[in-house]
């Protein structure tokens, strides 16, 4: 009996790079095709398609000063490098050597929402507030 292998398309992703990765790429949003269901099938589409192995990846995987966000949300809070990716996606590559700190965000948490979480935190206090 011969079991029928079932053909999945490749996934259409945005990406996009900044940092030492944007200067080498040239520009800052590309598609790209890749087969795969995680980061860690997208990431050899990457390199290869854009020639990033020497500032992406070291030894043992990713090389410490490169962030990669996923939809919003950075690669290490929803899976590492098994964190899925879905058609449409948008990946964003970040890679500043000498120039980011990693920083720690709690599990699930968004830029946008650290963002809003800052900018109140930087409004001033309204004067009803301020009358009580």
């Amino acid at each position: 009996m011969q079991t029928s292998k079932r053909i999945v398309p490749p996934k259409k992703v945005i990406v996009r790079f900044a940092g030492d990765l944007l200067s080498r790429v040239g520009t800052f949003h590309h598609e790209l095709d890749f087969e795969g269901d995680t980061l860690r099938d997208l990431i050899p589409a990457v390199v290869e398609r854009f020639d990033l192995e020497d500032l992406l990846m070291n030894e043992g995987g990713i090389r410490p000063y490169v962030q990669i966000v996923i939809d919003g949300r950075f690669s290490y809070t929803v899976g590492g490098l098994d964190a899925a990716i879905r058609d449409g996606a948008t990946v964003s590559f970040f890679a500043f050597r000498g120039g980011l700190l990693p920083i720690s965000l709690p599990k699930g948490t968004t830029l946008r929402e650290l963002r809003a979480r800052k900018d109140a935190q930087d409004r001033p206090p309204d004067r009803a507030s301020q009358m009580a």
